[in-house]
């Protein structure tokens, strides 16, 4: 059996681009974790948003590290189908908003959102399908009026 870790590598971006430091993350199965998507917090630490899986499962998963690579804690978010996060952004009250696709048994596709508070614990979840076929997460960002835009595309 082929074990992948998620491998978070700081690297300077000056002339000289020294690693500040790197991190290994196995997660609670060992068989496969992905981080899909790093962003660096206010307090110089960083977050990140991938997928874990233990077989032929995938979750969601966010981990938060300190600014010096150690990892203050780790979440799985498994909503009972195949989710798979690939975006991240941080939200002013310090929690996250994850994005992603979300499989279903019957192949289809959804988006996927998970709010979580700065501790990484579910606020709320939203899965949707497109109307018009299966939805698949393309990516999200933040206006400059707070509000948040997502992007979308559908295999009909």
């Amino acid at each position: 059996m082929r074990t992948l870790s998620l491998s978070l590598l700081a690297i300077c971006a000056c002339a000289n681009a020294q690693i500040t430091f790197q991190t290994v993350y196995n997660g609670p199965s060992g068989m496969y974790d992905a981080g899909h998507k790093v962003i660096q917090l206010a307090d110089g630490g960083y977050a990140v948003a991938g997928i874990t899986s233990g077989g032929n499962i995938f979750d969601a998963l966010l981990l938060r590290f300190n600014a010096d690579g150690s990892m203050v804690w780790d979440k799985t978010y498994d909503l009972g189908h195949f989710e798979f996060v690939t975006d991240l952004l941080a939200m002013p009250d310090g929690g996250y908003l994850l994005g992603g696709t979300v499989a279903y048994a019957n192949d289809q596709n959804g988006v996927l959102l998970i709010r979580t508070d700065a501790q990484g614990d579910t606020l709320w979840t939203r899965r949707w399908l497109a109307d018009l076929g299966t939805g698949h997460w393309a990516g999200m960002t933040r206006l400059t009026d707070g509000n948040i835009v997502v992007a979308t595309h559908v295999i009909g």
